[in-house]
């Protein structure tokens, strides 16, 4: 055990840098991750003091997260993404299963945010339908493929913020309108920023007979005022 610990030593989960085998986080990294605290605005998902959205109606009925989108949770998410992390999920999935239990709401099934084969080949998962997978088995529902993504688009984070909405415009299509007719849906995604991609996901669900679409996220952006 000692000699696998030299070769592949532990890792601090938001910055990557070797740490003591009973941390799971440097210090500074576990005092920058911000948790959203308990009463939050659910049109944009920020606390009272951070909320800029004015309450502006989305397609989503309401929109969750464990985490601010700043500091060290931008790390683990970049790591997630890029540096082979997918395994950083299951801490996610744990932490958005946290703000899940404080939902008032019942839900019927998950559903989340997909990709285009070409995106799923480039990084090899889907982070949101793992995400899903692991939340569906705390939750007890059942992950549903209800939406598919049937063009190319630009990284949203490449685009500035009045882009965005542009960019995923028709993008997403239904894969089964039975299946969404009247449920009560769980949207599940890793971030959102402007919001954009749940809100075109959401719309689609809806314009489909979807009941209700809630959206739960591991990290919230941070709006400037």
């Amino acid at each position: 055990m000692r000699f696998k610990n030299i070769l592949f030593p532990k890792r601090c989960r938001y910055c990557g840098s070797v740490i003591s085998l009973n941390k799971e986080s440097c210090p500074d990294c576990e005092a920058a991750a911000r948790l959203v605290p308990s009463e939050y605005c659910t049109y944009c998902g920020c606390e009272k003091e951070l909320c800029v959205c004015k309450q502006h109606k989305m397609h989503y009925d309401s929109v969750n997260a464990a985490f601010y989108y700043t500091d060290s949770i931008k790390k683990l998410i970049h790591r997630m993404k890029f540096d082979d992390g997918c395994e950083l999920c299951e801490f996610m999935a744990d932490m958005m299963y946290q703000r899940y239990k404080t939902l008032s709401s019942s839900f019927d099934m998950i559903c989340y945010v997909p990709q285009t084969e070409a995106e799923l080949q480039e990084r090899g998962f889907n982070q949101s339908k793992l995400l899903a997978e692991l939340l569906s088995i705390k939750c007890r529902l059942p992950v549903v493929p209800a939406l598919t993504k049937i063009y190319e688009t630009e990284h949203q984070r490449s685009l500035r913020a009045l882009e965005r909405s542009g960019n995923v415009f028709g993008v997403f299509d239904i894969a089964d309108r039975e299946a969404i007719k009247d449920k009560s849906i769980l949207l599940v995604d890793d971030i959102k920023t402007g919001g954009a991609t749940l809100n075109e996901c959401a719309k689609m669900l809806k314009i489909y007979d979807a009941g209700t679409v809630t959206a739960l996220v591991f990290a919230v952006g941070i709006t400037d005022n």
